[in-house]
Parts: C-alpha cells; structure tokens; sequence
C-alpha cells in the first residue's frame, strides 16, 4: 500500500469534503482516504498495482473539485512567483497552500493545452468585445399608500360614531 497526501481546491463546506472523499473511495484499489476540511487536504491509502495518482486526481476533477500531490507542490515552489493574497503578508519559501495559489498564473503564462469552449445551440454567440444592452429599470409599486395622518375631527366623528 502506498499513501499520499492531496491538497485540494474548490471546497466550501464539509459536505463538498464527503463527496470528495466518496469520489475517491471509489476509485478501485483505494483502501482508505480521509478528506481535511480545514486544511484542504486529503490522506489517501491506495494500491499502486490496482491504481495510479492520475486516476485518484481525475475522479477529484470529476466531482468538481481540483487535487494536486502535495511533493509536487513543494517540488513546484522554486518556479512559482508570490502573490499573496490582499490579507495574507509575502514569504520568501512559499508553503504548498501559496504554491497552489500561485497554480493559474503559471498557467497563464504558459497556456492551457484545452481547446476553447463550444458554443451550445445555434447561437454564433455575442461578438468579442461587445456589450449587452442595460436592462430596463422599472419603478417599485407600492400595494398600499400610506396612511393619512389622523386630525382632531376624524377623531370626534370616530368617537361619535363609537357611542
């Protein structure tokens, strides 16, 4: 058995963590894999005679979610730029969580090996550059108006009529 750890992308609650985790087992030849909410990272137990990482990592992608080797990223961080965060301060060894972060500007600079997406129906789409119409604002209609502000006669004739 061989065991690794993945730091994972795209998780926003802990029931993201139990689908992530539910992918995993299904996997065949994975034993055990225990899935981190906090720190985004999943321990996973695995045969590699059944099994490989690259299917582990494309059942992750196919629940929705991105997995990176946790080696690989800290073998990764000697080419990666720093850009923290507006809350988080520079560092001059980046941690595997900074060297994820800094994941889609090495992809943008090198490019993605994807074909753009395709247009669904007959739609050519909207031309590069242009801009849709603003949508129509309308005013808010109020149910009811507001009240009147009760005077000294409709209160005696309220009183009269009470008596």
């Amino acid at each position: 058995m061989k065991t690794v750890t993945l730091k994972l992308r795209g998780m926003s609650c802990a029931s993201c963590a139990s689908s992530i985790e539910g992918a995993i087992n299904s996997v065949p030849g994975v034993n055990e894999s225990i899935v981190n909410f906090g720190a985004e990272q999943a321990k996973v137990e695995y045969d590699p005679k059944s099994t490989d990482l690259e299917a582990i990592q494309e059942a992750v992608d196919a629940a929705g979610y991105s997995a990176y080797p946790l080696q690989q990223l800290w073998l990764a961080r000697v080419a990666c730029i720093d850009s923290p965060l507006p809350w988080q301060s520079n560092q001059d060894t980046l941690s595997p969580g900074r060297v994820a972060q800094a994941f889609p500007l090495i992809l943008a600079a090198i490019g993605t090996p994807a074909q753009p997406p395709k247009t669904s129906g007959k739609s050519p789409g909207r031309a590069q550059g242009h801009q849709p119409f603003p949508r129509p604002r309308y005013p808010t209609v109020k149910k009811h108006s507001s009240k009147k502000p009760k005077t000294e006669e409709s209160l005696k004739k309220s009183n009269l009529t009470a008596a």
